[in-house]
C-alpha cells in the first residue's frame, strides 16, 4: 500500500442559509458561521435569499466569505435548491438565518460524517424567539 493511500482526503462542507426579510438576525447567523473552530479553507457559505425586501441582502454583502445566491419567486425551498447547484462540499449543511451556530458545529458535523453508516444529521433547535414550538 502506498503512503498516499493512509491519507484522508480533505473534506469540503458547504453551509446553505437561506435567508428572506432577516436583517435583524442575518449578522449574527453569518458571524457565528464565519468564526467556526473549523478550517475556513474547508467549508463555503453561501446565503440563499429568496427576495428580501429589506436590508438582509446589503448585510449579507459586508461579509467577503459569504456567496450571495439570490432566487425571487418561488420560496425557500428553491431558494436552497439553487444555492445547492452552486456548491462544492462533499457535505451539505443546512441553518437558517436566524439561527447562531455554535463555534464547535462545523467540527461536530463532520467528525459524525466520519462514521460510514451516518448519511444524515438532524441537530436541536433553540428558536430565537417564540415561536409555535417553543413559548417562552
Amino acid at each position: 500500500m502506498s503512503e498516499s493511500a493512509n491519507l484522508t482526503p480533505c473534506v469540503t462542507v458547504s453551509v446553505v442559509v437561506p435567508c428572506y426579510n432577516q436583517e435583524d438576525t442575518i449578522s449574527r447567523c453569518l458571524t457565528s458561521l464565519i468564526n467556526q473552530n473549523y478550517p475556513a479553507e474547508d467549508y463555503e457559505i453561501f446565503l440563499a435569499d429568496n427576495g428580501s425586501s429589506d436590508r438582509s441582502v446589503e448585510i449579507a454583502r459586508q461579509f467577503c466569505r459569504v456567496r450571495l445566491i439570490q432566487e425571487f419567486q418561488r420560496g425557500g425551498f428553491a431558494a436552497r435548491n439553487t444555492a445547492v447547484r452552486q456548491t462544492s462540499g462533499s457535505i451539505l449543511v443546512f441553518t437558517d438565518g436566524d439561527c447562531e451556530a455554535g463555534a464547535d458545529w462545523l467540527q461536530s458535523i463532520v467528525t459524525a460524517f466520519e462514521e460510514p453508516q451516518v448519511v444524515m444529521i438532524l441537530g436541536a433547535n433553540r428558536f430565537a424567539k417564540e415561536t409555535f414550538f417553543l413559548r417562552t
